[in-house]
């Protein structure tokens, strides 16, 4: 895939979390108006707002690298140089292993606690090895 069609598949997801920013926004006021829910207006107001902005970033951030070559080409050498695809890859790994194991951690400490809390965090980590799965999947036959 080419870097020019990554940067306009940066924008199409910079879009589509815009949106969902918005749609977050128009939740915490529809759930304002009810009293059971007051307390999640702030966060998905805030969660909102965030998204919001870190789309609004990467979306000009790729509109500029488009279309201006000399910064486009310095930065798809920065991307692609093979040390820093290494590094990548190998701080992805061992950030999924890390993750696995605290939520594991956690599960095992706050079925101490809250048993209810015990089984979210194992279904978190059903929902992430399922996932993890998948995508180990679709690479392997992608490449």
């Amino acid at each position: 895939m080419t870097f020019e069609k990554r940067l306009k598949l940066r924008q199409i997801a910079a879009v589509i979390c815009f949106l969902a920013g918005i749609g977050m926004i128009f939740l915490s006021f529809r759930l304002e108006e009810q009293e059971g829910f007051l307390y999640l207006h702030s966060y998905y107001c805030g969660g909102g707002g965030g998204i919001i902005g870190a789309s609004a970033v990467n979306f000009f951030r790729a509109h500029s690298l488009l279309h201006n070559p000399e910064k486009r080409r310095e930065a798809e050498i920065r991307e692609l140089d093979e040390r820093n695809v290494y590094i990548q890859r190998a701080s992805y790994s061992i950030f999924v292993t890390l993750s696995l194991l605290l939520t594991c951690v956690g599960s095992f400490v706050a079925a101490l606690f809250n048993p209810v809390v015990c089984f979210v965090l194992l279904a978190v980590i059903m929902c992430q090895l399922i996932l993890l799965l998948l995508v180990t999947l679709v690479v392997s036959r992608k490449y």
